[in-house]
């Protein structure tokens, strides 16, 4: 109905996922299956009129064309498989059934219903937010220390009296270039391992056992372990998960894996684990499958044989540098892909949000005169912007409201200036204030020498504002 109220044609997708992570169902899966068709029936939501999905290992009901905005789809019933690779924008609301003993959420399951359709947010607030419902307690939930930042708790509200501003704002679209592993990943870790391991392929025609062996001593010669019958990997017991200090300890090794499933699961969090910081979600089965096809290609090993090789304790270390040299080749690639693509600069009109959602990394601080109520600070805010903060409200009596800007999201207000480099960047300007003659002050709060662009920056202000220095 909200997307309705303001025009919008997006049907909004319910997620049901089921407790138990195994590919075959269990008994309580198949008795939730049935009680939550029986109970969608009732709401004339069912598989044969294709407003519900289903995804499981011996079920695939109405799932083409399911992630289209304007699908007639409404409920998808799934397992944890589905969380990982999968895109579908228009998921809003996730419904988990878990075993009691499941104590922690990941972001691969939540991610599903945080992206927005559009990338924007929306003047309705129910838009701008993921919703989750559990049969767990709240008191037994821990959220995974890597995943904090998605899981939002603080709101500040504009406050009552604010009148609108009109303030001209600048945004770089920044989608040219997406924080994800693309399919040319897999030529940056050949071009990786070529240089690390020294290890070449015979394109010319198919690889030979001579090629094949010559690649498999270089790995040798770097003490990369390839007796693949005598690598075990262990599995973790009794780990420990401390969301205040983000540490996670294995008391004691529980067993080695022997199944396949074991360790696809070990080769997958490894992967997760050594992304960098490229989204987790959409990269590491891209990271995966390049290191599986490096495996195929330059050493004729199967699947199961490259990832005990890779997990193999002696070998992570070389498959971590690795991947690293990749990530770097990479990221130049995209860095020279950016600098010869056009840039869009789109203008708005910008205004203090409505609201604003800050995440565990702010505390609340009292304010009288903030225009967002209550006021959040980062924790890892600079001095020089903590001093700026009790300044204005020494001098508050001179001050309608004043704004902490954000500095990375269309939302935030920002302006375009040339750096050093010749490149053009956002400048966030650390707070927007309105006096109480009606005037507009920007200020970004610095130590001296700590930005090698404030002159760039400030002549941009200049130029776009006519604004008066002080």
């Amino acid at each position: 109905m909200s997307y309705q109220n303001l025009g919008i044609d997006i049907n909004p997708l319910l997620l049901i996922q089921l407790p138990n992570d195994n590919k075959t169902e269990s008994v309580l899966d198949k008795k939730i299956i049935e009680e939550i068709e029986a109970s969608l029936k009732l709401k004339g939501i069912t598989k044969e009129n294709h407003k519900l999905a289903v995804w499981l290992s011996n079920r695939k009901d109405n799932l083409e064309d399911i992630e289209n905005y304007k699908s007639i789809t409404d409920v998808l019933l799934f397992k944890q498989a589905i969380s990982l690779g999968w895109d579908c924008p228009r998921s809003s609301v996730l419904l988990i059934f878990r075993e009691i003993n499941q104590e922690h959420f990941g972001i691969q399951t939540v991610g599903r219903i945080l992206r927005m359709p559009e990338q924007k947010h929306y003047s309705s607030s129910l838009l701008n937010n993921g919703y989750v419902y559990t049969n767990l307690s709240k008191d037994i939930i821990q959220i995974v220390q890597e995943d904090i930042d998605y899981i939002v708790q603080n709101k500040a509200i504009r406050i009552e009296d604010y009148q609108n501003i009109a303030l001209n704002s600048y945004h770089i679209n920044t989608r040219l270039i997406r924080n994800r592993l693309n399919s040319k990943f897999r030529i940056c870790l050949y071009e990786a391992a070529e240089k690390y391991f020294g290890v070449n392929r015979n394109l010319g025609s198919s690889a030979g056992d001579e090629t094949y062996n010559r690649n498999r001593t270089k790995l040798i010669q770097h003490f990369i372990s390839l007796d693949v019958e005598k690598i075990e990997i262990p599995i973790p017991k009794n780990v420990t998960i401390t969301v205040e200090v983000g540490i996670t300890r294995a008391n004691e090794l529980e067993r080695f894996a022997k199944t396949t499933d074991e360790l696809n699961i070990l080769f997958r969090q490894f992967c997760r684990n050594n992304i960098g910081n490229y989204a987790k979600v959409d990269s590491t089965p891209v990271l995966e499958l390049a290191l599986l096809l490096f495996f195929d290609d330059y050493l004729n090993h199967s699947e199961i044989e490259a990832i005990k090789i890779i997990l193999f304790e002696q070998n992570k270390t070389k498959f971590i540098e690795l991947i690293d040299i990749a990530l770097q080749i990479y990221t130049k690639l995209l860095k020279e892909k950016a600098s010869k693509s056009t840039k869009k600069i789109e203008e708005n009109k910008w205004e203090v949000p409505t609201e604003r959602i800050y995440n565990e990394h702010y505390n609340e601080k009292l304010t009288e005169k903030h225009a967002l109520v209550p006021f959040y600070e980062q924790n890892r805010a600079s001095n020089p912007e903590k001093e700026f903060t009790l300044f204005l409200e020494r001098n508050k009596k001179h001050i309608e409201w004043w704004y902490k800007n954000g500095d990375k999201n269309k939302e935030d207000f920002a302006i375009t200036y040339t750096d050093r480099e010749k490149d053009i960047k956002g400048f966030y300007v650390d707070f927007v204030i309105k006096l109480k003659n009606g005037k507009i002050a920007l200020f970004d709060t610095k130590t001296k020498n700590s930005d090698t662009n404030f002159i760039e920056k400030h002549n941009s202000l200049i130029l776009l504002y006519e604004l008066k220095t002080i």
